[in-house]
């Protein structure tokens, strides 16, 4: 079976929602991804997370960070050809290729 690394730095952390979503997820590792920060300025469009009377709230983002920032995250292998049920559910973000860190080296 053909895999491909996904770097995951939200809800992807949680196994529970990562398994929700590919329950084939292995290989999973903390890493740290260089020269990004966190952000919240992404609206939620999902029902599963709207707030109190179906009021859309901000979800995290990243941005590229001019300080040479990191952020802690997660890496998982998944099966290429899943690659579009993680799409449907990152639908909002632009899914970009990265270079990430192992937390342990």
């Amino acid at each position: 079976m053909k895999t491909i690394k996904i770097f995951g730095y939200g809800t992807l952390i949680n196994k529970e929602s990562l398994f929700e979503t590919i329950p084939n997820a292995k290989n999973i590792i903390p890493v740290r991804l260089q020269g990004f920060i966190r952000v919240f300025n992404i609206k939620e469009t999902r029902k599963l997370h709207l707030i109190e009377h179906d009021e859309p709230r901000a979800v995290l983002n990243l941005e590229k960070s001019e300080y040479n920032q990191f952020i802690n995250g997660i890496c998982f292998d998944m099966p290429i050809d899943e690659i579009e049920i993680l799409q449907e559910r990152e639908k909002q973000y632009e899914l970009v290729q990265v270079e990430v860190e192992d937390w342990y080296n």
